[in-house]
């Protein structure tokens, strides 16, 4: 285990693991915090501002790919965030079905 300094009051809902050892955090209502590469001990996260996921809905799900991170959001759109923060548009897909609302994780 490596030690990992979080910022006060942040308390991740979701973590997602990525192909090139990167590690995110992040909450339901899309305030994320990445864990930097390679060894460490004692690192401080890294935090990443990701516009428009709220208007989406609350964070259900995340997943890393190579591009970012892909969030499933409460109104069963999926969103794609680079992870070096900025806008997080909704994808050309339709919406997931069901009631997102009482999902608590998906991934």
């Amino acid at each position: 285990p490596v030690p990992v300094e979080w910022p006060a009051a942040f308390e991740p809902d979701h973590i997602a693991c990525g192909p090139d050892g990167r590690v995110v955090a992040l909450t339901s209502a899309g305030h994320a915090m990445v864990v930097p590469m390679g060894p460490a001990t004692g690192r401080a996260t890294q935090p990443v501002e990701l516009q428009g996921l709220m208007e989406l809905g609350l964070a259900r799900g995340v997943a890393m790919a190579r591009s970012g991170l892909l969030v499933l959001t409460g109104s069963g759109r999926l969103a794609s965030c680079p992870l070096e923060g900025g806008a997080c548009p909704a994808l050309s897909t339709p919406p997931v079905p069901g009631p997102l609302g009482a999902v608590r994780a998906v991934a």
